[in-house]
């Protein structure tokens, strides 16, 4: 086994404190067989008090299993319980986004469907995550639709979501590109997304939402570019033209 690689993912999930790992890693590093806490403390270097206590919390998740008696000792389980262990994950999931679906219904009241109330707005950003929470927003944004001419799309649930809500509200969504990703494209017709192909976008990435709110990706590597709001374009007109001459994929 890659125990670097195994560590990185649990700590990659968010489930697991970095001394949980250690003293997980630690009974694989064992082998298989039970083993008492004092044995397993000695392995991963912390005290056998707080061992005890990441070995209980690792039992908690089905992936520890012991003897309750006076000489406890511990194994890891024999069937794999990651499955099991995303089931939680997913049940705690399915709770907040119930709580999140209820606070958006109770924020609705205050809803006007203006956008950055009505004010003209062009900046600059950089980084991934500005990307998504300005893209996201600008998709939501959208009344009617967005058009996208795209060399790539992230592959993010952020973006992703956005223009599958922009859809449900019966939006137009259209994508012009020279060559996204077979896995990208059928996430966007899933969500009901024309695509169309088209040899040249210019810039990596253009999604404009009803010719006035848009963000242009002008750099991938850093990735950076300009965003605007409530601005005049003639987009529309021209991705009209683009989309005529374009053919199916």
């Amino acid at each position: 086994m890659d125990f670097r690689r195994f560590a990185e993912l649990l700590e990659a999930t968010g489930e697991f404190h970095r001394l949980e790992i250690k003293v997980f890693l630690a009974l694989l590093s064992l082998g298989r067989g039970p083993r008492t806490a004092s044995e397993i403390a000695g392995k991963c270097g912390l005290s056998t008090t707080n061992t005890y206590r990441y070995l209980y919390s690792l039992a908690d998740k089905g992936i520890v299993e012991f003897e309750k008696n006076s000489r406890k000792v511990f194994w890891l389980s024999g069937i794999n319980p990651f499955p099991r262990v995303f089931s939680f994950v997913s049940r705690k999931y399915l709770k907040i986004k119930k709580v999140f679906s209820e606070l958006a219904d109770l924020y609705s009241e205050f809803e006007t469907g203006e956008v950055w109330m009505g004010r003209k707005k062009v900046e600059r950003w950089s980084g991934a995550g500005e990307f998504l929470r300005i893209a996201s927003l600008v998709v939501d944004a959208s009344e009617e639709r967005v058009d996208i001419l795209a060399e790539f799309l992230p592959d993010d649930i952020v973006i992703l979501d956005s223009l599958k809500r922009a859809a449900e509200r019966g939006c137009d969504l259209r994508v012009l590109t020279p060559g996204l990703e077979e896995g990208i494209i059928g996430i966007l017709k899933k969500i009901g997304a024309r695509t169309r192909f088209h040899e040249s976008t210019q810039l990596p990435l253009v999604l404009v939402a009803d010719g006035k709110h848009g963000v242009l990706v002008e750099n991938r590597d850093p990735l950076s570019g300009t965003w605007f709001l409530n601005q005049t374009t003639d987009f529309a007109a021209k991705f009209e033209k683009m989309w005529e001459e374009a053919g199916d994929l």
